[in-house]
């Protein structure tokens, strides 16, 4: 395969958000929650491949990290379960190979990250991204909005979050 390019987070949203739904996630239709899963997915295949998944920025809101083109899509579009494309796990990894030229392995991680994570609640994955150098040392709350850089999230240590994902 040819060196990754990093793909729009706002087309592979449309791809999650499948997987979500075949997979039932208890938080799947919260907005933090759903910023919070694309942020720990980039994350961890950053970490892992050192690759940077998504073309967007993330920037640093009050809840953590977000990248504002899909939280627009997500403000103004209603996400019922019943409008979402019915689907399968080997559908959604084709998709993932052929719409974003994904590796196998690169999609067979993010599926695990995904299972992994998918029982956290927002509020459990909000404060887990609060731990993160890459957020603290950005978030301001008098100049919310700042650029969360993959070299700063690449310097990031959290060794509970790590090991729980598998990335070392």
């Amino acid at each position: 395969m040819n060196k990754f390019k990093p793909i729009s987070a706002l087309l592979f949203f449309e791809t999650f958000l499948k997987y979500c739904n075949l997979k039932k996630f208890k938080d799947w239709n919260l907005l933090t929650w759903q910023q919070k899963m694309l942020f720990f997915t980039h994350w961890a295949v950053l970490k892992k491949f050192d690759i940077s998944l998504f073309k967007e920025e993330f920037k640093a809101f009050y809840f953590g990290a977000n990248i504002l083109e899909v939280y627009w899509k997500q403000k103004y579009t209603v996400f019922k379960s019943e409008d979402i494309e019915k689907t399968t796990e080997s559908k959604i990894k084709r998709e993932l190979s052929d719409k974003f030229n994904i590796e196998d392995k690169i999609i067979d991680y993010i599926l695990s990250v995904w299972n992994k994570l998918e029982n956290l609640t927002r509020e459990e994955l909000v404060i887990l991204a609060h731990q993160l150098n890459s957020w603290k040392d950005i978030y301001d709350e008098n100049s919310v909005g700042k650029t969360i850089t993959n070299n700063k999230m690449k310097e990031d240590n959290l060794d509970i979050l790590e090991k729980y994902l598998d990335i070392k």
